[in-house]
């Protein structure tokens, strides 16, 4: 927090404004955030009319909220950071059996109900790996169990629209060729849900 964003605002206050010499327009500004960000900031970080007031049509914000936004927004203090990038995650635990691994890593979650057994043959359930492409009628899938991160492991899955598509999701598919599949009913209406 830097002397400058005191100092600014305090010159044009009244009477009224004295818990609160911060507008919060000067001080988007002053931290390096847009307006909106600040604003949705406020929303979760702060509390109205202990750490900010609306006067005059005016966002205004008290020190102790100024001190709070800051150390959100730099979480360096003292010159150590609130992480170490460098560290390494703890090692995941050994699972109890080899069969009870093997059980977990193929069970791909609830299968939606309602499906209707596909015209040329039979359906297989995929995993959504990918949905993000240029292209938004493909996305990337793999069977359930399998290593997504070896490339002979994706599959192509055409699809009307990819935007309700998130990873891990499963999905119906038909086979047409090679490594290029079909999705096996309509679309998700929305995000991540039938």
């Amino acid at each position: 927090m830097s002397k400058g964003i005191m100092m600014s605002d305090a010159k044009i206050l009244d009477e009224s404004q004295k818990g609160f010499p911060h507008r919060e327009s000067n001080l988007a500004e002053q931290l390096g955030v847009s307006r909106g960000t600040l604003r949705d900031l406020r929303g979760t970080l702060l509390t109205e009319d202990h750490d900010w007031k609306t006067l005059k049509k005016r966002t205004c914000l008290s020190d102790a909220a100024v001190r709070k936004l800051d150390d959100h927004l730099n979480p360096l203090k003292n010159g150590a950071p609130a992480f170490v990038q460098d560290a390494q995650p703890p090692p995941l635990p050994a699972p109890a059996s080899a069969d009870a691994a093997s059980a977990s890593a193929a069970t791909p979650g609830p299968i939606p109900e309602g499906l209707v057994e596909a015209k040329n043959g039979t359906e297989v359930f995929l995993v959504v790996y990918r949905a993000n492409f240029r292209n938004h009628r493909l996305i990337e899938a793999h069977l359930p169990g399998a290593d997504p991160l070896e490339q002979a492991n994706i599959e192509r899955v055409r699809v009307g629209s990819s935007a309700n598509f998130i990873k891990g999701m499963v999905i119906p598919c038909r086979h047409l060729e090679a490594d290029y599949w079909e999705l096996a009913r309509p679309c998700p209406r929305w995000r991540g849900r039938w």
